[in-house]
């Protein structure tokens, strides 16, 4: 169980990470396997014989079990070893998470009972908030946003309901179908294994999570990973190889999709794996810094683009320039694209409005039904804004030109 903490509060915008400093070890590693090594191989090999010896003596052999069977999911992972270029790594406090994740919008509240993150997308309308139930597991609930200011009660999701499992540390996907979060059972590598998992449109409910696989899980507490489509970046934190109460943060990028490495021999497949390669030190080569400085070159303009999303009628050519009306516009391109830009505001402006029933529905009387409806209304209006979006920089960049 987790218990015994020291509360911190931040607040900046989208996640809610509840975040303790903790007094007791209450993120602990489930074995004790060599993980520098991560000779998974030879571990499987040394139980076994143990195990075999244990049995000529009639000892028990249950700690041994699941010892084994973590070293066989460590085999099984090492063949799925991402090929991601980590370009910057820290390691701080516990306290100090909100620091590294404010690309991510992060918000951190206070709570006395779990270490935990509360996942809240980016136009404050649903939360994913892990719940700790009768039993004292933590699972995942959902709320929704009615109105301006009031949630729905959290409605746990059956899907999340695994015996004996702590379910934590969500972060969901812009368009909503794709979750990423954090389980703790006798089924992980380690204490804390980051899982991704799928919506399913005909069942309404999301997949049984997968195994994000190595290097983003290992034998320690591996969680907090989030990922940004847009710009093909993400991070995750891991208490690996460091020291009690510090945790080290990744950030990572990759090309079009998580690829995993082929034709490489077992040795460096464990350097990655391990990410032992990956420390602070290791990352001032040209290759890593000039990822690192393109990428923060490129959320500094997804930030300033994100802010000139608006219905208001007003559109920011520059910051000595603002128009109050498509009328002023001197660009004919860009009086065209005004005039497609209008229709889909209007759109916008009703597919809220049908979101909003749709939410007072959910909170009065829950259902699959509504909640697959609540979710493909996201989906679009999350489209749609970043429709709005993009036709705003092209009225900007067409106007620049005249």
């Amino acid at each position: 169980m987790l218990e015994r903490y020291h509360i911190t509060v931040h607040r900046v915008r989208g996640i809610f990470l509840c975040l303790a400093i903790l007094t007791s070890s209450s993120l602990s590693s489930q074995n004790n396997v060599q993980i520098d090594e991560y000779d998974f191989d030879g571990n499987v090999k040394s139980i076994v014989k143990d195990m075999a010896e244990a049995k000529t003596k009639g000892q028990d052999t249950e700690a041994m079990r699941a010892k084994l069977f973590r070293n066989e999911l460590g085999q099984a992972l090492m063949g799925r070893v991402s090929n991601v270029m980590i370009v910057d790594s820290a390691v701080i406090e516990y306290s100090r998470l909100p620091e590294l994740y404010q690309d991510f919008t992060i918000t951190i509240r206070s709570n006395n009972k779990c270490f935990s993150s509360v996942f809240e997308n980016s136009d404050r309308t649903r939360r994913l908030i892990p719940t700790v139930d009768e039993k004292g597991f933590l699972k995942m609930a959902e709320s929704v946003r009615i109105g301006s200011d009031a949630w729905s009660r959290p409605v746990m999701l059956p899907e999340f309901e695994h015996e004996s499992e702590q379910v934590n540390f969500p972060y969901l996907s812009a368009d909503g179908r794709t979750m990423y979060y954090s389980v703790q059972n006798e089924h992980t590598l380690g204490g804390y294994d980051i899982l991704v998992s799928c919506f399913d449109e005909t069942t309404g409910k999301f997949s049984n999570g997968v195994n994000l696989g190595l290097p983003f899980n290992s034998p320690w507490n591996d969680f907090l990973f989030v990922w940004d489509e847009t710009l093909r970046y993400g991070k995750f934190a891991t208490d690996r190889n460091t020291p009690k109460g510090y945790v080290r943060v990744y950030t990572f990028v990759e090309g079009d999709s998580i690829k995993f490495l082929q034709d490489v021999d077992n040795e460096s497949r464990k350097v990655f794996a391990s990410t032992c390669q990956l420390k602070s030190d290791s990352l001032s080569n040209d290759h890593a810094s000039q990822h690192l400085n393109d990428l923060r070159q490129a959320i500094k303009q997804k930030t300033s683009d994100r802010a000139t999303v608006n219905t208001s009628g007003r559109i920011v050519i520059t910051d000595d320039v603002v128009c109050s009306n498509d009328s002023e516009l001197k660009s004919p391109n860009a009086r065209r694209i005004a005039a497609d830009l209008r229709k889909q505001e209007a759109m916008l402006i009703d597919k809220a409005r049908i979101l909003e029933e749709k939410r007072k529905a959910y909170h009065n009387a829950p259902s699959d039904q509504l909640r697959k409806e609540i979710l493909s209304i996201e989906s679009e209006v999350d489209k749609l804004e970043t429709t709005i979006a993009t036709m705003l920089i092209n009225i900007r960049q067409a106007e620049i030109k005249i």
